[in-house]
């Protein structure tokens, strides 16, 4: 039918995930399952899950900023969507919807990407992560956008950026990796990190707060 020939794989999928504090007492619960899950001949991914979480909240707790759920002992249920194009392509799209209840409000979570790849020398990635809440206490929101940048001068040889801003902290993150593979199992590691925060001064806009030069090295020893 035409199922068949839409499908390529069923993926069926639940997931119990519990917390409990010294004395025994549940303090967390989120059931994840997977009612639609499956990848099309194309090789393209879809998926919709349903989640219902258990919170129990010992002492009030601030979600946000000024934003404070009181103690108590919360059910909801709140849903997501995903869909990702095909890896092949040379354009791949990654889209991740989360919505539904939050405690006693609601909360809606999108991200999404876009990742350009150039005949395997180069990868582009450019994506947002969207979040806005709404509770009895008041609304809440926070915007994240990142970018990678990944250059193969072969594939053992390359360098890999990630950037990353947020608006809640107002800061820059960076993460640089040159990386050189000299065989199986054995890897150098040159990593560069970068915290920058956004300052709201005309006479100085940036502030470094954190700068880290790494070397690593990873061998694999085999008997």
């Amino acid at each position: 039918g035409w199922i068949g020939n839409l499908v390529r794989q069923w993926f069926f999928e639940i997931q119990l995930t519990n917390y409990w504090d010294l004395t025994g007492h549940i303090q967390s619960r989120s059931i994840f399952t997977a009612p639609i899950n499956f990848r099309t001949e194309s090789g393209e991914h879809i998926e919709f899950n349903i989640i219902p979480n258990r919170e129990v909240l010992p002492v009030d707790f601030e979600v946000y900023e000024g934003i404070i759920i009181p103690k108590g002992d919360y059910t909801f249920l709140s849903y997501r969507a995903e869909i990702n194009t095909a890896a092949y392509r040379k354009a791949q799209v990654d889209l991740s919807y989360r919505f539904g209840q939050f405690y006693d409000g609601h909360y809606n979570d999108l991200e999404g990407g876009v990742t350009l790849k150039l005949d395997g020398y180069a990868n582009l990635q450019l994506g947002a992560n969207i979040i806005r809440g709404d509770l009895p206490q008041g609304k809440f929101s926070e915007n994240v956008y990142f970018s990678r940048i990944n250059l193969y001068i072969t594939p053992d040889l390359g360098i890999s950026n990630y950037i990353q801003f947020d608006d809640i902290t107002n800061q820059i993150g960076y993460n640089g990796r040159f990386f050189w593979q000299i065989r199986p199992g054995n890897t150098i590691y040159l990593v560069y990190n970068n915290n920058t925060e956004r300052l709201f001064d005309p006479e100085k806009r940036y502030r470094v707060i954190e700068d880290q030069v790494l070397f690593k090295v990873q061998m694999s020893i085999r008997f």
